[in-house]
Protein backbone atom coordinates (compact mmCIF):
# COMPACT_ATOMS: atom_id res chain seq x y z
CA UNK A 1 0.00 0.00 0.00
CA UNK A 2 2.65 2.28 1.27
CA UNK A 3 4.55 1.82 -2.70
CA UNK A 4 1.09 2.56 -4.60
CA UNK A 5 1.23 5.89 -2.79
CA UNK A 6 4.28 6.64 -3.27
CA UNK A 7 3.92 6.09 -6.75
CA UNK A 8 1.02 8.09 -6.79
CA UNK A 9 2.55 11.14 -5.14
CA UNK A 10 5.91 11.17 -7.27
CA UNK A 11 3.83 10.84 -10.68
CA UNK A 12 2.08 14.06 -9.31
CA UNK A 13 4.56 16.09 -8.40
CA UNK A 14 5.96 15.04 -11.72
CA UNK A 15 3.11 16.14 -13.07
CA UNK A 16 2.87 19.45 -11.59
CA UNK A 17 6.58 20.09 -12.27
CA UNK A 18 6.48 18.99 -16.21
CA UNK A 19 3.51 21.92 -16.35
CA UNK A 20 5.34 24.54 -14.69
CA UNK A 21 8.80 23.86 -16.93
CA UNK A 22 6.10 24.18 -20.08
CA UNK A 23 5.57 27.51 -19.30
CA UNK A 24 8.68 28.69 -18.43
CA UNK A 25 10.26 27.21 -21.06
CA UNK A 26 8.60 30.07 -23.41
CA UNK A 27 9.37 32.46 -21.04
CA UNK A 28 12.59 34.14 -23.19
CA UNK A 29 10.23 34.47 -26.63
CA UNK A 30 7.83 36.66 -24.57
CA UNK A 31 8.95 39.97 -25.58
CA UNK A 32 9.86 39.11 -29.22
CA UNK A 33 6.28 38.13 -29.75
CA UNK A 34 4.10 41.03 -31.10
CA UNK A 35 0.14 39.82 -29.82
CA UNK A 36 1.50 38.74 -26.82
CA UNK A 37 -0.26 35.43 -27.05
CA UNK A 38 1.88 32.41 -28.59
CA UNK A 39 -0.02 29.19 -29.31
CA UNK A 40 2.41 26.96 -29.29
CA UNK A 41 2.65 27.66 -25.53
CA UNK A 42 -0.30 25.31 -25.07
CA UNK A 43 -1.05 21.45 -26.42
CA UNK A 44 -3.62 22.60 -29.35
CA UNK A 45 -6.46 20.56 -29.54
CA UNK A 46 -8.74 22.60 -31.83
CA UNK A 47 -6.07 23.36 -33.87
CA UNK A 48 -7.10 27.04 -34.29
CA UNK A 49 -4.82 28.19 -36.59
CA UNK A 50 -6.79 26.43 -39.22
CA UNK A 51 -10.54 27.45 -38.46
CA UNK A 52 -11.11 29.26 -40.83
CA UNK A 53 -13.80 27.77 -42.88
CA UNK A 54 -15.10 25.21 -40.41
CA UNK A 55 -18.42 25.21 -38.65
CA UNK A 56 -17.45 25.92 -34.70
CA UNK A 57 -20.03 24.51 -32.83
CA UNK A 58 -19.93 25.51 -28.87
CA UNK A 59 -17.24 23.24 -28.10
CA UNK A 60 -14.76 24.00 -30.28
CA UNK A 61 -15.77 27.44 -29.23
CA UNK A 62 -14.91 26.22 -25.52
CA UNK A 63 -11.80 24.64 -26.40
CA UNK A 64 -9.81 27.64 -28.60
CA UNK A 65 -11.04 30.07 -26.52
CA UNK A 66 -9.68 27.99 -23.36
CA UNK A 67 -6.10 27.27 -25.57
CA UNK A 68 -6.06 31.35 -26.31
CA UNK A 69 -6.14 32.45 -22.45
CA UNK A 70 -4.25 29.82 -21.31
CA UNK A 71 -1.52 31.01 -24.21
CA UNK A 72 -1.42 34.49 -23.54
CA UNK A 73 1.62 35.47 -21.54
CA UNK A 74 -0.63 39.03 -20.36
CA UNK A 75 -3.58 36.93 -18.90
CA UNK A 76 -5.93 39.39 -20.52
CA UNK A 77 -8.97 37.11 -20.65
CA UNK A 78 -10.85 35.79 -17.70
CA UNK A 79 -10.52 32.11 -17.02
CA UNK A 80 -12.43 29.54 -18.84
CA UNK A 81 -13.95 28.07 -15.31
CA UNK A 82 -15.34 32.01 -14.66
CA UNK A 83 -16.60 31.96 -18.36
CA UNK A 84 -17.81 28.83 -17.88
CA UNK A 85 -20.24 29.80 -14.52
CA UNK A 86 -21.56 32.69 -16.15
CA UNK A 87 -22.63 30.59 -19.07
CA UNK A 88 -24.65 27.88 -16.57
CA UNK A 89 -26.08 31.49 -14.72
CA UNK A 90 -27.38 32.71 -17.90
CA UNK A 91 -29.34 29.49 -18.65
CA UNK A 92 -30.94 28.89 -15.50
CA UNK A 93 -32.04 32.94 -15.72
CA UNK A 94 -33.31 31.57 -18.85
CA UNK A 95 -30.95 33.71 -20.88
CA UNK A 96 -28.95 32.77 -23.67
CA UNK A 97 -25.23 33.53 -23.13
CA UNK A 98 -23.86 34.68 -26.31
CA UNK A 99 -19.86 35.08 -26.82
CA UNK A 100 -17.41 36.38 -29.54
CA UNK A 101 -13.87 35.37 -29.61
CA UNK A 102 -11.23 37.75 -32.12
CA UNK A 103 -7.95 37.81 -31.70
CA UNK A 104 -4.54 37.90 -33.30
CA UNK A 105 -2.11 35.24 -31.86
CA UNK A 106 1.14 34.22 -32.89
CA UNK A 107 2.41 30.36 -33.88
CA UNK A 108 6.17 29.70 -34.35
CA UNK A 109 6.28 28.48 -37.75
CA UNK A 110 7.30 24.96 -38.30
CA UNK A 111 10.35 25.43 -40.67
CA UNK A 112 12.07 28.18 -38.43
CA UNK A 113 12.61 25.05 -36.01
CA UNK A 114 13.68 22.75 -38.45
CA UNK A 115 15.96 25.10 -39.85
CA UNK A 116 17.66 25.28 -35.92
CA UNK A 117 16.16 29.43 -35.52
CA UNK A 118 14.33 28.08 -32.95
CA UNK A 119 16.62 26.25 -29.79
CA UNK A 120 16.90 25.57 -26.96
CA UNK A 121 19.59 26.88 -24.57
CA UNK A 122 21.46 25.51 -21.48
CA UNK A 123 18.28 26.39 -18.92
CA UNK A 124 15.95 24.71 -21.26
CA UNK A 125 13.93 27.73 -22.59
CA UNK A 126 13.30 28.80 -25.83
CA UNK A 127 15.62 31.41 -28.13
CA UNK A 128 15.13 32.62 -31.26
CA UNK A 129 17.59 34.13 -33.90
CA UNK A 130 15.54 36.16 -35.82
CA UNK A 131 11.33 36.94 -36.23
CA UNK A 132 9.99 32.89 -36.32
CA UNK A 133 6.06 33.76 -35.57
CA UNK A 134 3.54 33.60 -37.99
CA UNK A 135 0.29 36.00 -37.04
CA UNK A 136 -3.22 33.98 -37.07
CA UNK A 137 -6.20 36.15 -36.70
CA UNK A 138 -9.93 33.83 -35.55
Amino acid sequence: MKIKYTLLLLLFFSTLSFSQYLDKSYHLLQSKTETKILYDRVFNLSDATKLENKVITSEIFKQVYHEIQRADFLERLPKFDYIKEQSNIGFAENQVPLSILITEFESIKKEEIDNGNVFLNINNQFETKKPVFLKNIN
